[in-house]
């Protein structure tokens, strides 16, 4: 889990090869897609989405979603890969799209679930 947090690729994918489970959640519930979606990792929120071994959809302690996670932090980029890969954005009465717009983050609003791209094409590595 600290290894997706502090955005040390090359640990993650050692571990996660060696048997280590990425839907291990932490004392507040975090996942290590929890992690890396509010730490701002896209190219490990990317790898652990391409795995297949996470549940993108799953929720921490406070019912908080990877999804809930990109958007609450500005990252755009990640919100549009979360929805290309299928998060649910209506999974929580209080979700992202509305959560951002209550924030103050109407660029990440903006550029988010409701605008970005819903291709699904590009392939995994």
């Amino acid at each position: 889990m600290d290894a997706c947090e502090n955005n040390h690729m090359e640990t993650v994918m050692y571990l996660l090869r060696a048997g280590a489970s990425a839907m291990h959640k932490d004392v507040e519930g975090f996942t290590c897609l929890h992690l890396a979606a509010k730490s701002g990792h896209y190219n490990i929120v990317e790898y652990l989405l391409c795995t297949g071994y996470v549940n993108i959809n799953c929720q921490d302690d406070g019912g908080w979603t990877a999804m809930i996670w990109a958007t609450e932090y500005k990252h755009v980029n990640q919100v549009k890969l979360l929805l290309s890969k299928g998060a649910d954005i209506n999974l929580s009465s209080f979700g992202p799209v509305r959560r951002a717009g209550v924030s103050g983050h109407y660029k990440t609003y903006r550029k988010g679930p409701l605008y970005a791209s819903k291709s699904s094409n590009k392939s995994c590595h």
